[in-house]
């Protein structure tokens, strides 16, 4: 067989296993349930969409820092003089 051949035979089969993937470890999780009964953590997390708590104390911590991060956008964003040769609208 040419060398070619075997490359695009072996890549060919990288890419059946990589779909297969998701089915695998779909699988896995269902059979993981009929052992112990519940899911595990991360099945459980990723299947309800929900976002971990953050605490009250980092909230605090964030929102100073992201009021300063947002002033200084502002302050870089803004123009330095107004355009005065601007004409109304008549």
């Amino acid at each position: 067989m040419p060398p070619n051949a075997a490359t695009e035979i072996i890549t060919a089969a990288i890419e059946g296993f990589e779909s297969q993937k998701p089915w695998i470890d779909e699988e896995i999780s269902e059979l993981h349930v009929m052992l112990s009964g519940t899911q595990p953590k991360a099945a459980v997390a990723s299947q309800n969409g929900t976002r971990r708590k953050m605490s009250v104390a980092a909230r605090k911590r964030m929102a100073p820092a992201q009021r300063k991060r947002c002033t200084a956008a502002r302050k870089a964003s803004t123009p330095a003089t107004p355009q005065a040769s601007r004409s109304k609208r008549r």
